[in-house]
């Protein structure tokens, strides 16, 4: 709410990054983009209208299915990976994806939800030396703070599709300051982990498109999720 902003420039400042950053999001038109309809204000109460989609979120799918079929796992990547790409290349990056920010429609539609709100949080993250973004689905660049394009989507996106083929996240960690040092600095098991569970190429697929250095991930979401599936349909024949 403006109203717990109690400084009256930074109040006007984020009220500014709330409609600038509302009005960017709403200029992406994509069918794995949730639409932004109405961006507004009503009693010091800013609210943003968006396209209501009649489904689930992909967290609760995997709650309910944690080793999805590989023909469900990429009907649910290939959108995602393409509507991110299509909002980097109009100079949008997203910030937090991760499974509760994908939706899965009843018909199977799959939508990117909350494009924008991550980057309009940013001013309150700051205030209180947060950063933005979910730990877990952070690539190292934003836990460092540092500029980041739309390879830090792909990182996440990578931490996405790696928890749909293991059925668990690549870095675990019962306090911040630990689960910060795996991003930095850990790497994921792909001799044991994946190897086991999803074969060694998918284990390189993915680890590349989790690199610590962006400019060794690929160089867009959808060329990380064709490698996935080329390593997908070599080792994994036995899912579809």
């Amino acid at each position: 709410r403006l109203q717990d902003i109690l400084d009256p420039e930074e109040r006007a400042s984020h009220r500014e990054r709330l409609y600038r950053e509302a009005r960017s999001a709403g200029m992406l038109s994509h069918p794995a983009i949730v639409t932004v309809y109405q961006v507004g204000e009503e009693n010091d109460i800013a609210y943003i209208a968006m396209e209501f989609v009649n489904g689930l979120t992909l967290d609760h799918l995997l709650t309910a299915q944690p080793r999805p079929k590989q023909k469900h796992i990429f009907n649910v990547l290939r959108p995602v990976a393409a509507g991110l790409d299509y909002a980097h290349s109009r100079g949008v990056i997203h910030r937090d994806i991760k499974p509760s920010n994908i939706m899965v429609g009843a018909g199977g539609a799959v939508k990117i939800t909350d494009f924008g709100i991550a980057k309009i949080a940013a001013g309150a993250a700051t205030r209180t030396g947060l950063r933005l973004g979910t730990p877990f689905y952070m690539s190292p660049e934003q836990v460092q703070g540092k500029p980041v394009d739309g390879r830090t989507d792909q990182y996440s996106l990578a931490i996405v599709a790696y928890q749909m083929f293991v059925g668990e996240r690549p870095y675990k960690a019962e306090t911040l300051p630990t689960l910060i040092y795996k991003i930095l600095s850990g790497q994921p098991e792909v001799s044991a982990t994946l190897a086991r569970n999803v074969g060694e190429e998918i284990g390189s697929v993915l680890c590349k498109a989790l690199s610590k250095d962006p400019e060794a991930r690929y160089p867009t979401c959808v060329e990380f999720m064709n490698a996935l599936e080329r390593a997908a349909a070599a080792s994994l024949t036995q899912w579809t």
